[in-house]
C-alpha cells in the first residue's frame, strides 16, 4: 500500500497518550514509523500485517539505539498497540485503516473488503476509544460554553479502581476528604496535559500499575526490620507522588522504591 488513513486526532487515543507520557515523541514517532513499514509491505500477496524489520534495522534507520527500540516495542506490545505470536510482531489494527480508495486494483479492493469484515471485531477497540474521546471533548466544550465545569463520576472512579486493581483493598468509605483529593487529582492531571483527564485515561494508568508495579499490589517482607511492607491502597495510588513516579518509571518492579 502506498498510504493509509491517519486520523488527525490519533494522539487523543488513550494508549497513544500513554506512549507520549512515557516515551515522548520518540515513542510516538516510532509507533507510526512501524505502521508505515507494515503498510508498505501490504499487497495482494501479503496481508499478514507483520513487521518484517527487527530492532537492529529500525534502530539504524531512526538513529535510536537498539536497546531503546526494543524497550519501546515491548511497551507497544504490552499496551495492546501491537500483537506478537511466535516471535512475530503484527498490527491487526492497521486493517481498519485500509480503504478501497487506496488502490485501483480490483483484486486488492476485494481483499481490503474481506479484511475489514473479518477483522471488524478486533478493530473496534481503537475506534470506540476515539469516539469516546471525541464525545467527551464535545461534552467538555458544551459545558465550557455554559460556564459549567467538568463533572467527575466518583462512583465510576471507585469502580474502575476495583476492576483494574482487584488485588488491593476495596474502597468502603468514600469520604469528603477522598472526594476532594480525587477532584484535585483530576484537575492537576488535566492542567499538566492541557487536555481533559478522563476515566478512560485513569483506567490506563491503573492497568499500567497492574502490569509494571507488582510490588505495590502485595505485602512484602522488609529484610531490614523483619516486618512487612504493606501493599498500597486507593489513597496512595491516587496521590500526585505515585502518579508522577509511575509516569517517570520510578516505580517499575525493577529498581523501584519501596518507600
Amino acid at each position: 500500500m502506498k498510504w493509509f488513513k491517519h486520523d488527525t486526532n490519533a494522539n487523543m487515543d488513550a494508549k497513544l497518550q500513554m506512549v507520549l507520557l512515557d516515551h515522548g515523541l520518540d515513542g510516538y514517532g516510532l509507533y507510526w514509523y512501524c505502521l508505515e513499514l507494515i503498510a508498505g509491505k501490504v499487497d495482494s500477496s501479503n496481508i499478514t500485517f507483520r513487521l518484517e524489520h527487527d530492532a537492529r534495522i529500525i534502530a539504524r534507520n531512526t538513529g535510536c539505539s537498539e536497546a531503546r527500540v526494543s524497550e519501546m516495542m515491548k511497551y507497544f506490545i504490552n499496551s495492546g498497540l501491537f500483537e506478537v505470536d511466535n516471535g512475530l510482531v503484527t498490527c491487526l489494527k492497521l486493517a481498519k485503516r485500509l480503504d478501497q480508495s487506496m488502490t485501483s486494483s480490483k483484486d486488492m479492493r476485494n481483499i481490503i473488503k474481506e479484511i475489514r469484515l473479518s477483522h471488524g471485531s478486533i478493530m473496534t477497540g481503537h475506534d470506540s476509544v476515539m469516539k469516546e474521546e471525541n464525545r467527551i471533548e464535545e461534552k467538555r466544550r458544551d459545558k465550557s460554553t455554559t460556564g459549567d465545569k467538568s463533572q467527575i463520576d466518583h462512583q465510576q472512579v471507585v469502580n474502575t479502581f476495583h476492576e483494574s486493581l482487584p488485588m488491593l483493598s476495596k474502597v468502603e468509605v468514600y469520604s469528603d476528604a477522598r472526594r476532594k483529593s480525587v477532584k484535585s487529582f483530576f484537575k492537576k492531571r488535566t492542567s499538566e496535559k492541557g487536555e481533559i483527564f478522563t476515566i478512560e485515561t485513569l483506567q490506563v494508568y491503573f492497568e499500567f500499575i497492574s502490569e509494571n508495579c507488582g510490588w505495590m499490589l502485595e505485602d512484602r517482607p522488609n529484610p531490614n526490620t523483619g516486618g512487612v511492607y504493606k501493599k498500597r491502597n486507593f489513597d496512595f495510588i491516587m496521590s500526585d507522588r505515585c502518579y508522577v513516579a509511575v509516569k517517570e518509571r520510578q516505580y517499575d518492579d525493577v529498581g523501584c522504591s519501596n518507600g
